[in-house]
């Protein structure tokens, strides 16, 4: 019998070993868009966070100076630590920790199913949402990984129930909460799924009520402490307004690379996904794994909740990177056990899953091409253009366009400079350019721009982008001439 056993384990163990050998090179590959994305210009929140951390006198004052929803803490820290650095080394933690994700996910799937790793690593790795926020400097693939992390150290506590992966779980929230206040939701779920396992696996109330301190305090110790320090104080920044069928549409086509717009198509969306989520939470349920409840609150009720709870006036896709994550985990098994049954089964799993990496590889490509804007281009255009030392702008919104300029200006020589005109204070001839920022990527320029004293502009320029997040500009010359000259 025991000739019979380490027989059968050979193939298994095998099989987990390719499955370990192919998981590396998905992970090698996941690697590749996002770097790649790290070397396309920085936007409007990132040019932001890193203009707020250039204001500090000392790193404290992420904590007790900015008090505003685009200070992402850990970000921030970074940011201020580096000063003037290149945009892909502002962007270092971030790319790291969007690979590490990539590893994590394989490991938690394939922790149980070899092939469900391999899967996991697929669709976390092709997942256009994910890949760009790798390649940004902001907190949401910081967050993600740091979700993953506490699950994993919470699963080894359910196992062991040892003090070593509690601390490790409570470090990974309380560094969740620095990156991105979405960390929340995963906070909540573990909560949710850990709980009842642990009073009834304890042995008693004493038992119980230590293993949920070790887990529970330090994290809620941390979000009090930063609720009283900075976020009682937060200043919640402006956006365009939450649309439900709009969300739906971008959930569509960057977390799903499917060719979506808000309507019929978005509705549709909405249904089949609403129908995937709940058949992979049965499945679960019907195999009496209880990973399903951990899965359901991340993914709907904690997000559902506390925003519902906040009614923020900006909702934007960003805020569901943790969801979208263990949504691709939660259907690695399925897709997994599809692949392995052959038939029809296979067809379909294998069908889906290249679906899902075309059409986000499409995403990515097209965000690889137009990056998130070209700023730095703009700047230099309207510097080659402008005689004399002063550069004399105004622009359609008066905060992000000068927010941009101001962190781009550091492509101009020393001899240059750059001014901005807010609108209404503007020279009475005009300015030498005036920048007309579109959220659309393709943009919709007119030929000619009049501004309010009648000054006419012509149409100089355009530059675009793709992806999530950026601005189309436009850019309008003097028609009368050099404004700094009159």
């Amino acid at each position: 019998m025991e000739v019979v056993a380490v027989t059968e384990a050979r193939p298994a163990a095998r099989t987990r070993r390719h499955a370990l050998l192919v998981c590396a090179l998905l992970v090698v590959v996941a690697a590749v868009p996002r770097v790649l994305g790290c070397f396309t210009e920085l936007w409007l929140d990132e040019a932001w966070s890193w203009v707020s951390a250039d204001t500090l006198d000392s790193a404290l004052g992420v904590f007790t100076q900015l008090h505003q929803s685009n200070n992402h803490h850990l970000v921030s820290l970074w940011m201020y630590a580096l000063g003037n650095a290149p945009e892909w080394a502002l962007r270092l933690p971030s790319l790291l920790a969007g690979v590490a994700s990539v590893l994590l996910a394989a490991w938690l799937a394939g922790r149980r199913d070899a092939l469900a790793g391999v899967v996991a690593a697929t669709l976390v790795g092709a997942c256009h949402l994910l890949v760009y926020f790798s390649s940004e400097a902001r907190g949401y693939a910081l967050v993600t990984f740091f979700a993953l992390a506490g699950w994993a150290a919470l699963e080894r506590e359910l196992a062991t129930r040892r003090a070593a992966p509690a601390l490790v779980f409570a470090a990974s929230v309380v560094l969740g909460f620095l990156s991105q206040l979405v960390a929340l939701f995963f906070w909540a779920a573990a909560f949710a799924w850990s709980t009842p396992r642990i009073v009834r696996e304890s042995g008693g109330a004493g038992a119980a009520a230590l293993r949920l301190v070790r887990l529970h305090l330090v994290p809620l110790l941390a979000f009090a402490a930063l609720y009283f320090v900075d976020l009682r104080k937060l200043d919640v920044g402006m956006g365009p307004p939450f649309e439900p069928l709009r969300l739906l549409a971008s959930l569509g086509v960057f977390g799903f690379g499917l060719p979506l717009r808000p309507g019929a198509g978005a509705i549709a969306f909405g249904v089949a996904l609403g129908v995937a989520l709940l058949w992979a939470l049965l499945r679960l349920h019907r195999l009496r794994d209880d990973r399903w409840i951990l899965h359901l609150v991340a993914i709907v009720l904690a997000p559902a909740a506390v925003l519902g709870a906040l009614r923020p006036d900006v909702i934007e896709v960003r805020y569901f990177v943790i969801g979208t994550t263990f949504a691709l985990i939660l259907w690695s098994e399925p897709l997994a056990a599809g692949l392995r049954a052959g038939g029809v089964r296979r067809w379909v799993a294998a069908a889906a899953l290249l679906a899902f990496v075309a059409g986000n590889t499409v995403q990515t490509a097209r965000f690889l091409a137009e990056g998130r804007g070209h700023y730095a281009a703009a700047v230099r255009f309207m510097a080659t253009e402008t005689d004399g030392p002063r550069i004399k702008v105004g622009g359609s919104h008066d905060f992000r366009v000068s927010m941009m300029l101001r962190y781009y200006q550091r492509v101009l020589p020393a001899d240059r400079s750059l001014v901005y005109f807010k609108q209404r204070q503007r020279p009475e001839k005009g300015t030498d350019w005036i920048v007309l920022q579109d959220e659309e990527p393709a943009g919709t320029a007119a030929a000619t721009y009049e501004d309010r004293n009648g000054n006419a502009y012509d149409l100089a320029a355009e530059y675009g982008f793709a992806g999530i997040a950026g601005y189309h500009w436009a850019v309008y010359r003097n028609r009368g001439g050099a404004a700094a000259d009159r």
